[in-house]
């Protein structure tokens, strides 16, 4: 735990600066002032890409790593800005970029990490601190950090919550009693990630799949993708509420996921559809909840196997079709991934067009737009 004056001060500031969540950070902005140089984010950016090529991550991290500790906390917000919207040219994951500079401004700036934009990258940026200050301030601040959030930001805040109290060593039958204990914090619609409760065991429980890892550090004997599945199942049968789905869902996208290679993950898929399936008829109660977390994570997995693998309209629109049927969830899921991680302005038309994702499309075109050009 911290001390209480370190806390209340911390709380003080984060308040001060929920307000300005979406302010901060000028994203029209491509150009800042380094010393006496003018500098353009978009061309650090071009002369990253040329450095690092496409989906290279760990280069692109080591980058940001270096840019934070020589420019501190705020330009380097800037900067992650730029690579959320120059996102498809890098063709690696803004948001895992922004988990990992959010660890790097802890570690060179501490709490100072936590001014700013929370928000970048779907979040990333706020998850990265929380699992870095976890080690140096304890469980009970990064709780306390959440509950002084409003807005959309509380959902972003539990899951990286999740993130942060399974490193913490929080198994999940006590997950859902730590991340439900604020009553005031409610689910914003259908959707249940989009809860505390919800959004935190799915922080847990991506955490728990991340690397295999989570799976290592109970079962050190596990070594094959089925046996790690069935593990990790187990695990998540800890939690003894509706939420398990939400575990054991997450679980099942990763095993997917996990396979890299698309003639691998395509009877996964089929797999996993099966599961939802199965799933479903079981379930006693709250078959809404269900049927929703499980097709939706199963859409968000066929985007995330399809495009990263193929990223062809065609050839995308038939696997989707194909894997979600006529669930709507699926959709949403699908859906839902592709405007937060690989939207792409050129091809937004042929989207909007297809029978399945137009409407929702069609709705949030315009908004996408002005986020690209941002």
């Amino acid at each position: 735990m911290i001390k209480a004056k370190s806390l209340a001060f911390i709380s003080l500031i984060i308040i001060l600066l929920t307000s300005f969540f979406f302010v901060v950070v000028d994203k029209n902005n491509t150009s800042e002032s380094v010393g006496k140089i003018d500098f353009s984010v978009d061309g650090f950016i071009e002369s990253s890409i040329e450095k690092c090529g496409k989906g290279n991550e760990s280069c692109y991290k080591a980058l940001l790593d270096t840019y934070v500790k020589e420019n501190g906390v705020a330009k380097s917000q800037i900067l992650l800005a730029g690579f959320e919207r120059n996102n498809n040219k890098t063709n690696s994951p803004c948001h895992d970029l922004a988990h990992g500079l959010g660890l790097s401004a802890v570690k060179y700036y501490g709490d100072e990490a936590l001014k700013g934009d929370y928000t970048i990258c779907s979040w990333g940026y706020g998850h990265g601190v929380l699992l870095a200050l976890l080690k140096s301030n304890g469980l009970d601040s990064m709780v306390n950090i959440c509950s002084t959030q409003s807005g959309d930001s509380i959902i972003g805040c539990y899951h990286g919550l999740g993130h942060a109290l399974f490193q913490g060593g929080v198994r999940g039958g006590d997950i859902v009693k730590i991340c439900g204990q604020y009553d005031t914090l409610q689910s914003k619609g259908e959707n249940p990630l989009l809860s505390n409760s919800g959004s935190c065991v799915d922080g847990w429980s991506m955490e728990l799949f991340t690397e295999y890892n989570g799976a290592r550090s109970y079962n050190r004997t596990a070594k094959h993708d089925l046996e790690i599945l069935n593990f990790e199942l187990g695990l998540c049968r800890e939690i003894l509420s509706k939420e398990q789905a939400i575990c054991e869902s997450e679980i099942y996208r990763n095993y997917v996921a996990k396979a890299e290679q698309l003639e691998i993950m395509l009877p996964r898929i089929a797999e996993f559809k099966v599961f939802c399936r199965d799933g479903l008829a079981k379930v006693k109660e709250d078959k809404v909840f269900f049927d929703y977390i499980c097709n939706y994570l199963l859409g968000a997995q066929v985007q995330m196997s399809y495009y990263s693998n193929m990223a062809d309209f065609d050839v995308v629109n038939k696997a989707l079709v194909k894997v979600c049927e006529r669930n709507d969830f699926c959709y949403a899921g699908f859906w839902d991934r592709y405007k937060n991680y690989s939207y792409n302005q050129a091809e937004i038309e042929a989207f909007c067009s297809s029978t399945y994702l137009g409407e929702r499309c069609r709705s949030e075109r315009d908004v996408l737009r002005l986020k690209q050009q941002g």
